[in-house]
């Protein structure tokens, strides 16, 4: 049985694959992440959108370093790349 996410459950699965619980993913907790879904993107796309999903983090929360994402960043870029991510 596979749930089709939607932007209120992308923000809970962000939550429950935020490991140390700090509100953001590293670049291994993203891994983790995709890893978790039920995705067909290569180590290039996940790298790609752990990038673009930094970026957005960092625009929405300049206190980040840009390494990491935060759940709105990643939420925005979910949308922006039409992924509708599904857990297994």
């Amino acid at each position: 049985m596979t749930l089709t996410l939607t932007r209120q459950n992308l923000r809970a699965v962000f939550s429950r694959l935020d490991i140390n619980g700090d509100g953001t993913l590293d670049m291994a907790e993203f891994i983790g992440l995709m890893e978790a879904c039920d995705q067909t993107l290569g180590d290039d796309q996940v790298s790609s959108m752990f990038l673009d999903c930094a970026k957005a983090s960092k625009r929405m929360d300049d206190s980040l370093d840009g390494d990491e994402v935060n759940v709105d960043g990643f939420v925005e870029v979910c949308d922006i790349y039409g992924l509708h991510l599904q857990v297994e």
